[in-house]
C-alpha cells in the first residue's frame, strides 16, 4: 500500500505536539525489565563469583595433578552412570598412597569407560602431598577452557546490558523524537505482531519502519497512526505509545 498523499487532518497526540526535550518515565512494562535487570545482576554478583571459583577450582585441580601428580595402582570398586540431563559415565575406585588406602571417584569418557568391570586394575594420579586430589590416569575429560570460568557471570550481565540499551533507545525517542502520521501498511503476525507502517519526513523521503503492538491493540491495515522518529535517523522510530516509557504527564 503506498503512502497517502492527501490524509484526513491528523495532529500528533497530547503532549507531543511540542519538540523536546519532553519529560519521560518509566512504564509498568520499563518498570518489570528494571526489575529483571536488577535480578539477573544480583544473580550475576552471587552465582557467578560462585560458579567461577567452582569451575577455576576444577582447572587448578587438573593442572596439578598434571604438573606435580604420581600413578598409583588401583583397582576399580564400581562402575554406572549417573543420572541428569545426560547420563554421566562414572567410576569409583581405591588405592594406596604413602601406606593408607583411599578412595576415589571420577567422571570418564564413554569410550574409556565403557567395558571397565568392578576388580578391573586402574591407574590413578594423585598428589603426594594431598592424594585426597585423584583421578583415573586415562580416560577423564579434558579439563574445561580458562574462558569458561567466566561464562555464568556473562550469562547474568548480558541481559540488564540489552535491556539498559532497549530502554535507553525508547526513553531518547520519546524525549526528543519527532511525531509524525503513518499509515500501517502490513501486520505480521507470528511470536510476536509487528505493525508495519510507513511516513514521510520533511524533506519527502518515504520512510519504512515496523513495531510490536499488542494483541488488544492491533490496527487496521491502512490505518493512520503516530510514529515517533529521530530526525537525524529517521529509520530509528517507534510506533506510539512505546512499549518501555510513557510521558510524566500520562
Amino acid at each position: 500500500m503506498g503512502f497517502e498523499s492527501n490524509p484526513v487532518r491528523w495532529g500528533p497526540p497530547e503532549g507531543l505536539s511540542y519538540s523536546g526535550p519532553r519529560p519521560v518515565r518509566l512504564s509498568r512494562q520499563g518498570l518489570v525489565l528494571v526489575c529483571l535487570g536488577g535480578i539477573f545482576g544480583l544473580c550475576a554478583s552471587i552465582i557467578g563469583p560462585m560458579a567461577f571459583r567452582a569451575i577455576h577450582s576444577k582447572i587448578e585441580r587438573d593442572r596439578l595433578l598434571s604438573k606435580d601428580g604420581v600413578v598409583a595402582a588401583g583397582t576399580v570398586t564400581r562402575v554406572w552412570k549417573e543420572s541428569g540431563k545426560t547420563e554421566t559415565p562414572m567410576v569409583s575406585y581405591r588405592f594406596t598412597a604413602s601406606d593408607r588406602e583411599f578412595i576415589g571417584q571420577s567422571q570418564m569418557r564413554t569410550g574409556a569407560w565403557r567395558g571397565i568391570q568392578p576388580g578391573d586394575p586402574l591407574v590413578v594420579r594423585y598428589l603426594p602431598s594431598q592424594p585426597k586430589v585423584n583421578q583415573p590416569a586415562q580416560g577423564v575429560p579434558n579439563p574445561p577452557p580458562e574462558w569458561l570460568a567466566w561464562m555464568p557471570a556473562l550469562m547474568f550481565v548480558w541481559p540488564p546490558i540489552v535491556f539498559w540499551f532497549m530502554i535507553r533507545a525508547q526513553w531518547r525517542l520519546l524525549a526528543d523524537g519527532v511525531p509524525v502520521r503513518a499509515v500501517v501498511t502490513r501486520i505480521n503476525r507470528s511470536k510476536k505482531i509487528n505493525a508495519h507502517y510507513e511516513f514521510k519526513i520533511p524533506a519527502g523521503t518515504s520512510v519504512r519502519g515496523k513495531s510490536p503492538v499488542s494483541r488488544r491493540s492491533v490496527p487496521d491495515v491502512g490505518a493512520q497512526v503516530c510514529v515517533l522518529y529521530n530526525p537525524e535517523n529517521p529509520r530509528k522510530n517507534s510506533l506510539y505509545p512505546l512499549e518501555m516509557v510513557k510521558l510524566e504527564t500520562e
